[in-house]
């Protein structure tokens, strides 16, 4: 049953699983979110889980076959997979579930989450599922990363952000607020949005949104007699009153207050 010469490789532990499980199991876990090409290149685990429906809980060297109430969908891997042809695989927000209850830390499974919902693996809801129907033991980091999601946060940069901003008392804002036109086009996403930046007209934005506030550095750490840098947001096209926005490393735009956002 080896895949190639040498101890067992997981894949060879993965294929062990389904023997047992009469090829009734599926693939779930750090292997299946790997496979999706997304996760922690470092296992949280030297076991490999394989899912099954009926049976009893146990462990065969390093895959451990896990009984399991809760439903689940699964399907094969195409024959082309150079180790895996036709081994079951569950779906991706239970892979993501199942392999964030094995962390013990929070950086890697708000990245799992947030990679999983940017690649559109999985969507928010069926993360949320997997969250209410599973087990409270080891569910707080899932039940973490999942309040990102929810917040609108696509990528781990995004979350992290959210994070700053919260930390430092910046005024309420918005996450990925479609910028629409008057004619119904997308000009952009903003990535941060304070509505309540809108430029009176001819007037300066009624909340400056700095540089060093997204970069991380608390305007408090910042000494009186250094200059503050200006504001990061682009002057409005048109007319001058505008919602404040900002995108991914800073990068700001503005749109006319008559567009819709969101």
């Amino acid at each position: 049953m080896l895949t190639a010469a040498g101890p067992p490789t997981r894949a060879d532990w993965i294929h062990v699983g389904m023997e047992l499980t009469g090829r009734q199991g599926a693939l779930s876990g750090w292997d299946a979110v790997r496979v999706m090409g997304i996760g922690s290149p470092r296992a949280p685990s030297e076991e490999v889980l394989v899912l099954d429906s009926p049976g009893r809980h146990r462990v065969a060297g390093l895959v451990r076959i896990r009984p399991t109430r809760r439903r689940y969908q699964s399907s094969p891997l195409p024959c082309e997979h150079p180790e895996l042809a036709f081994v079951p695989i569950v779906s991706a927000a239970r892979a993501v579930a199942d392999t964030a209850f094995l962390y013990r830390t929070f950086a890697p499974v708000r990245a799992l989450t947030t990679s999983a919902i940017q690649r559109r693996l999985c969507a928010p809801d069926e993360l949320d599922a997997e969250l209410r129907s599973g087990p409270r033991n080891h569910s707080a980091l899932l039940r973490r990363a999942l309040a990102d999601v929810l917040d609108g946060a696509q990528s781990i940069a995004e979350a992290e952000a959210i994070d700053l901003l919260r930390t430092i008392g910046a005024p309420a804002f918005e996450v990925n607020v479609p910028i629409i036109d008057q004619n119904g086009k997308l000009l952009a996403v903003a990535d941060l949005l304070w509505r309540a930046a809108r430029r009176p007209r001819g007037g300066q934005p009624g909340i400056p949104l700095r540089r060093g506030r997204l970069e991380g550095h608390h305007p408090a750490a910042q000494r009186p007699d250094e200059p503050r840098p200006g504001p990061a947001a682009l002057p409005a096209v048109g007319d001058p009153g505008s919602w404040g926005a900002v995108g991914a490393g800073c990068r700001c735009l503005a749109a006319r207050p008559s567009c819709g956002a969101g």
